[in-house]
């Protein structure tokens, strides 16, 4: 019965985190053809969550390796939608860190919309790796989804404290 919750749970972060790659996918598509809109009510949002939900995917990864245990135990398609947003997502983060002086520019929104994209493909991975290539046992599933409930519930209370009341909000 245990086991059984343990695979909803991971299912369940997983479609979860299919939603949010393809919002963020969205989002960022919208923003490279002009539109602002999007970006500028999700866009934080989707930030935040693509890093909470892969905080919780982190804790179901084998060992803490992920690149030698998840990444290589998935079919070659997997692997390489994979690397390719994390790629993209990562080098658009390395970018915007690099022109954090042009803040404010188009630019600037277009990278920030790529942040997520890196966050969720390998969130993906891992949860794509614990359901279906028989990587994680099940008794050792129902512990990886124990500690992964932990680190959700941190994660959601210190955004929880972050926008409501123990964090100055900035200015407008």
């Amino acid at each position: 019965m245990i086991t059984k919750i343990a695979r909803v749970y991971v299912v369940g972060i997983f479609v979860i985190e299919l939603l949010l790659l393809l919002a963020s996918l969205l989002v960022h598509i919208s923003v490279r053809m002009g539109f602002q809109k999007l970006d500028e009510e999700f866009g934080n949002f989707l930030i935040a969550a693509a890093v909470l939900v892969c905080f919780g995917s982190a804790a179901i990864a084998k060992d803490r390796n992920i690149r030698e245990n998840e990444f290589a135990s998935c079919p070659w398609w997997v692997q390489i939608l994979v690397a390719a947003f994390a790629l993209y997502g990562f080098s658009m983060v390395i970018s915007h860190i690099m022109h954090s002086a042009d803040a404010g520019s188009s630019g600037d929104r277009l990278r920030a919309s790529a942040m997520p994209l890196g966050f969720d493909a390998l969130s993906l991975c891992i949860l794509y790796a614990a359901l279906w290539t028989n990587t994680v046992q099940d008794a050792e599933l129902v512990k990886r989804s124990k500690i992964s409930i932990a680190a959700l519930i941190i994660g959601v209370t210190m955004l929880f404290f972050k926008w409501n009341a123990f964090f100055p909000h900035p200015v407008r």
